[in-house]
Order: structure tokens, then sequence, then C-alpha cells
């Protein structure tokens, strides 16, 4: 249903699978859950979901999908910090090449963003008045 654009459909069969199993497939279905409410911006809501599915469910690929996404929610609330130290754990703990490919590659979008955002900024006007120093006497130390 998600695949062929049957949203609401989708939401709710993950709802259903969600509150039956706490393992693999009730760890996607939670994890879907968290990225319908991420798709409609309700952060909060998607970051207390993947909590909830790092938690109480028991997939290591889906728990680690969802700290994926917390990044990216991270990302969305303008806590670029918590979005990084959050995918740099991911990379650290991780065993799943692709995840942590993944983290890796979003650390580097989030690292030019950076990088653009300071080369965009205003230079620092740092205008010294060397007559106004006080000249040390270096002997005295």
């Amino acid at each position: 249903d998600f695949v062929n654009g049957n949203y609401s459909r989708s939401f709710n069969y993950c709802n259903e699978v969600a509150s039956l199993t706490k393992n693999k497939d009730g760890a996607e279905a939670l994890f879907m859950i968290a990225y319908f409410e991420y798709l409609k911006e309700n952060y909060d809501k998607a970051e207390s979901l993947i909590f909830d599915l790092a938690e109480n469910y028991s997939s290591a690929l889906w728990i680690g999908e969802g700290f994926l996404l917390l990044a990216d929610v991270y990302i969305k609330t303008g806590n670029t910090y918590q979005s990084k130290a959050t995918l740099e754990s991911l990379i650290k703990h991780h065993q799943n090449i692709d995840l942590v490919t993944r983290a890796q590659l979003k650390i580097e979008e989030i690292l030019i963003h950076d990088i653009e955002v300071l080369n965009k900024s205003q230079p620092i006007d740092l205008q010294i008045n060397f007559e106004e120093l006080e000249i040390l006497d270096y002997e005295e130390f």
C-alpha cells in the first residue's frame, strides 16, 4: 500500500502490526509510523516514536533506520549538533554496512552545509590600533 501511494491504509496497517508484535515486523511498522509523522512535519512525535522503537523493539536494522530518521528530524528542527552526534553513534556502534555508509554520507552533507554557511557569513573586521597596545617587557617574566 505504501509503494502504491495508499498512505492512509498503509498507516493503519502499520499501527495494527506495531501493536501486535515487537519483532522485526513490528519494528518496521513502528519505523514507518515515525516516518509518516516525519513527512507530516510532526517532528516531536516522530522523535518520540523512534525512541520507543529503540527501547521496545528487537530489530537492529529498523532501530538503525530509526536513528537515521532521527538525524533528519534533528536537522529539520535546527539541531545539527545532535544530528551529527546521532550519526556518529550509529557509525560507531552499528554493524550494518549500508546503514553506516548512509550515516557517513549524511554527516558529510551536514559538514558541507556548515562550511557553506561559514563561507557565506560576513568576515569579522579585526582592526587593531597598534599605537594603543601596551608594550610588554619580556625580560620581566
